[in-house]
């Protein structure tokens, strides 16, 4: 950034034309800092509305972020609202969502846990509001990817646990469900190998019959 001549913080409005490059359409206020070799930068606190071009659409995505700025980046906590309308809260390093944080979305799904460079990275727990999901486990690379157990229904009893590549359970693992509790190997998501199925029915979800041996996919 070069030497400062002269630091301090204070709160103003300005659009992007007194701005280094950066999206169009934009508006900050909060805290900035006066560099000898430049316009003023953010740092502090600040709230900063933003549009940039949609790849796919012909309106522009709009943006707004509000929370701790350093040397012009979004650097600490912050909420991050996205053009989706989902509302990312928690924490920046470098600009990007990297830390621990919320993500709530506009049909009530959500996810809270660790994120990198904007991706889920690490452990997390996501809901899936319209198909009553709920994951628990390891992330990479925003795929569910490591040991972890996934639930749905209206009372969450139905569950497959384990560990999971590229969000389908592989290898040893457990599945719940009314109809059937199965223990063995899965491939792909599906049953395969070697494993033992005991069928459930009626009211009291009562044994039907026990299946133990090789399994196709399924």
């Amino acid at each position: 950034l070069g030497r400062w001549t002269q630091l301090f913080t204070q709160t103003y409005t300005h659009t992007t034309e007194n701005l280094p490059p950066s999206p169009p359409m934009g508006r900050y206020n909060g805290d900035l800092i006066e560099v000898s070799n430049g316009p003023s930068i953010r740092h502090g606190k600040g709230e900063y509305s933003y549009s940039t071009p949609h790849p796919e659409e012909s309106k522009p995505s709009f943006y707004t972020y509000s929370g701790d700025w350093r040397n012009g980046i979004k650097d600490g906590s912050g909420s991050f609202t996205l053009h989706d309308m989902s509302v990312y809260t928690g924490d920046f390093l470098n600009g990007e969502i990297t830390g621990k944080g919320r993500r709530e979305y506009k049909d009530g799904s959500w996810y809270e846990g660790n994120w990198k460079d904007g991706e889920r990275e690490g452990y997390g727990v996501e809901f899936l509001k319209e198909k009553e999901m709920r994951y628990e486990g390891i992330w990479k690379g925003n795929k569910r990817e490591g040991k972890g157990k996934l639930t749905w229904g209206k009372d969450q009893s139905d569950f497959v646990e384990g560990v999971f590549s590229n969000h389908k359970i592989e290898g040893d693992g457990v599945s719940v469900t009314t109809s059937v509790v199965y223990r063995g190997t899965f491939e792909n998501g599906l049953f395969s190998g070697q494993g033992v199925a005991q069928f459930r029915g009626g009211k009291d979800g009562a044994t039907l019959g026990t299946y133990e041996g090789a399994w196709g996919e399924g």
